[in-house]
């Protein structure tokens, strides 16, 4: 499959840019982590895998977090939600139906809660983040024969559970401002097609549900991103 090709290749990525900013010389002591509310925003590339990315190329993705950090402990929690832009190419998995270009885009909002692995003497803070929420993929298609037996113009949304978590590293820029990368692995299981649109021979609307159209798969992300302290 394409993700199991490009995990190795996106993992030597990752580790090699650690290792680049953990070489630089950020201002800043570790004497104390910054600790309080945070912000912070990301962006990075995504894979999909399993069922629901076999139609699927690579996409950008955009983020956005609200933590919290409990100050003398190396523990984060917060809330946050990602959007991506994914390659579609399908042919609604029925023998005969046209292929069709567009794009996939996938809606998540989390829960979150980060492990940090503070160190003074370092820079460098690793640490591991746990995320539980919901997603919702969403795209133009449609639905085309012969699965509906008539073709609809509109939209199909998916919707359900997103299990995942990420590893990375925070660097510090400034007092109140930290550079974070790392890398994300999902888990999600998504429910039955929603269509919404119009019949496209007479044009009246249509709303309904594909039955046993439900899939699961995974995601994996690489990403960059800051982390803003309103009270470092």
């Amino acid at each position: 499959m394409r993700v199991s090709r490009s995990i190795p290749i996106l993992a030597v990525a990752l580790f090699a840019a650690a290792g680049t900013l953990n070489a630089q010389n950020f201002p800043g002591s570790r004497d104390r982590s910054p600790s309080g509310l945070a912000l912070g925003a990301n962006g990075g590339y995504s894979l999909l895998g399993g069922a629901i990315g076999d139609s699927t190329s690579g996409g950008f993705r955009l983020g956005g977090e609200v933590i919290y950090d409990f100050e003398d402990t190396p523990v984060q929690a917060g809330i946050g939600g990602s959007y991506t832009w994914f390659g579609f190419d399908v042919a609604d998995g029925s023998p005969g139906a046209d292929s069709y270009d567009g794009s996939l885009g996938k809606l998540s909002l989390f829960g979150l809660g980060t492990w940090k692995f503070l160190d003074i003497e370092s820079n460098m803070v690793p640490y591991v983040t746990a995320r539980l929420g919901w997603t919702q993929l969403s795209d133009d298609v449609g639905c085309r024969l012969p699965l509906c037996g008539r073709e609809v113009i509109g939209t199909r949304t998916r919707s359900g559970l997103e299990i995942g978590a990420k590893i990375g590293v925070q660097l510090p820029v400034s007092r109140s401002l930290l550079l974070d990368i790392g890398g994300s692995f999902d888990w999600l299981s998504v429910g039955d097609y929603r269509i919404e649109g119009t019949w496209a021979d007479d044009g009246t609307s249509v709303s309904d549900t594909l039955d046993d159209t439900g899939e699961s798969g995974t995601a994996f992300s690489l990403f960059a991103g800051v982390l803003f302290f309103l009270s470092p």
